[in-house]
């Protein structure tokens, strides 16, 4: 089995697959390369969309038991396509978080 070319993340494969919470689990790591700790760490307010550059900020939070490998001085922002951005949004607008 070959390697998923990126593109196939922006386009569900069914409709009901679209925008859940496993869609942009596989997005951002697809669109970003980061590790798994970093994406385990995002909280909703990491999500930059309106920035000059949308970007998520992978932040260190180990009072949260979310920290990540180097600690503070791996804090960063990382860049997220138009495309993703769609996406999130539409998972953030449809997510049953109660």
């Amino acid at each position: 089995m070959g390697a998923t070319p990126r593109r196939q993340c922006y386009t569900p494969i069914r409709p009901y697959e679209y925008a859940t919470a496993q869609h942009v689990c596989w997005l951002i790591l697809a669109e970003t390369g980061m590790r798994m700790g970093a994406a385990r760490a995002l909280d909703v307010e990491d999500y930059q969309p309106d920035a000059d550059t949308p970007h998520l900020r992978i932040r260190h939070r180990p009072d949260t038991d979310t920290p990540i490998k180097n600690g503070q001085s791996g804090e960063r922002k990382v860049a997220i396509s138009p495309e993703a951005t769609d996406v999130v949004d539409d998972y953030l607008e449809t997510a049953d978080r109660t």
